[in-house]
């Protein structure tokens, strides 16, 4: 697990609120800080969609309503999104026992901070996708022109 904290978070929040820069993954959860507080859960409502076969929505799904929520010329007071990269787009880390490449937002105070995680499905000593998946990150970034700096801890 590493935490990164985003340099440019206009572009940052332009490429998640408006762009492609999550078009391949899943909301797991997100939580507004607006007028109220509003949370998210990502997984897909069965009844909504009964044809459904995909357990959580993709974040294209998803964006225009969270992008929706956000307009108005006030500024989140916080906002905090779990989002998970398709396993089978990170085959050097894909193991049977990891459900999820995670991504964990944190706008708070003007600071945008990014902190990966792996969920797994069982115990595991081997670390060896979290560190490829820490190191990913800053590369999945800087080829969208995204400058993170890491922090230290």
């Amino acid at each position: 697990m590493k935490a990164f904290t985003v340099t440019d978070v206009k572009s940052f929040m332009n490429g998640l609120l408006q762009g492609d820069l999550f078009s391949s993954w899943e909301l797991r959860q997100a939580e507004l800080g607006l007028a109220c507080r509003i949370t998210l859960q990502g997984t897909a409502n069965r009844d909504y969609f009964p044809e459904r076969e995909a357990e959580y929505l993709q974040w294209p799904e998803i964006q225009p309503k969270i992008k929706g929520l956000i307009q108005g010329g006030h500024t989140p007071s916080f906002m905090h999104l779990t989002l998970a990269y398709p396993r089978e787009q990170f085959p050097e880390g894909n193991q049977d026992w990891i459900d999820a490449f995670l991504l964990n937002l944190s706008y708070e105070k003007k600071v945008l901070t990014l902190i990966t995680g792996v969920a797994a499905n069982t115990f595991s000593m081997n670390r060896d996708p979290e560190r490829l998946w820490d190191a990913f990150i800053p590369k999945y970034f800087s080829k969208r022109a995204i400058m993170l700096s890491e922090d230290e801890g």
